[in-house]
């Protein structure tokens, strides 16, 4: 039995776990963002007008 191929074996399973584990954590994180996506652009679309909104909130008439 030759020793030094066991060291190279326990690597390249080490290696293929370790890009299992990326792929698994990075296909996890793109279908979040596809999830969440369209609520961050309703939110980008509406930042602008909520600084033109002139309406005082109720809070703030009620607390003067």
């Amino acid at each position: 039995m030759n020793v030094c191929c066991i060291p190279l074996s326990i690597n390249a399973i080490a290696k293929t776990l370790s890009l299992a584990l990326f792929r698994k954590h990075f296909k996890e994180r793109q279908e979040f963002e596809e999830v969440s996506a369209e609520s961050v652009y309703e939110v980008l679309d509406y930042f602008p007008s909520y600084f033109q909104n002139k309406e005082l909130p109720t809070e703030y008439v009620l607390t003067t």
